[in-house]
């Protein structure tokens, strides 16, 4: 049920209680229930960047608390010895400005050419 309740959520996180259990094929109250027992639900929209023009990056790092404060920063993931980083800039300038302020803290760096799948666990 709960892997059904996701799937629904990620094609539409704004559906009503009322359209989930039409869709699950349950009555209102027992989806009720079940919404209620998954820990911590939260919607986010995800935005494309590209849409806006802006250059995403992926960095890897050596492991540094400074990228945390960093306003270009949009996700950072903690590996075994290093931070996968991703970035997100206005343009190429920014972008280069931040390689040339971390470059002694940067291992790799890539533009993100395409974005081929993302956000697709449980939507199936």
């Amino acid at each position: 049920m709960l892997r059904k309740i996701i799937k629904i959520l990620r094609k539409n996180s704004r559906i009503n209680i009322k359209d989930i259990a039409h869709k699950l094929k349950i009555n209102q109250s027992t989806f009720y229930g079940h919404f209620k027992s998954i820990p911590r639900l939260k919607f986010v929209s995800l935005i494309d960047f590209s849409k806006f023009h802006y250059i995403t990056c992926m960095f890897i790092t050596e492991k540094n608390q400074v990228f945390l404060e960093e306003a270009s920063i949009n996700n950072v993931f903690e590996l075994k010895n290093n931070y996968l980083i991703e970035a997100v800039f206005k343009n190429n300038i920014e972008r280069y400005d931040f390689i040339e302020k971390y470059n002694n803290l940067i291992v790799y760096n890539s533009q993100v050419l395409e974005i081929i799948k993302k956000e697709s666990f449980l939507s199936k």
